[in-house]
């Protein structure tokens, strides 16, 4: 817009004749461009919230699978402990 804009001031001073009409249609076709710039940046903005939100939950589902890989391990642990206690169990009843 400015670009149109300010080939519109460069004709005033060189004193080029064009009439109100081209001014207004110069004026028409600048807001033109200008909304689909402003839509274009809203769709930059979008997408990179998108982006961000996305990355965001892919790191939660990390954190998430992490939680589970401990609980899973403290599980397998425990039940080591157990099987361990139970062989400790049956040998002390074997001996006597």
């Amino acid at each position: 817009m400015n670009i149109i804009l300010k080939i519109i001031k460069i004709q005033d001073f060189s004193a080029v004749p064009y009439t109100k009409q081209d001014k207004s249609q110069v004026k028409r076709q600048s807001l033109a461009i200008n909304r689909k710039v402003i839509i274009h940046d809203q769709k930059k903005v979008d997408i990179e919230e998108r982006r961000l939100r996305l990355e965001l939950e892919i790191e939660e589902q990390k954190m998430s699978l992490k939680e589970r890989d401990i609980a899973l391990r403290k599980a397998v642990a425990e039940v080591e402990a157990i099987e361990i206690a139970n062989e400790k169990a049956k040998l002390a009843l074997k001996n006597n």
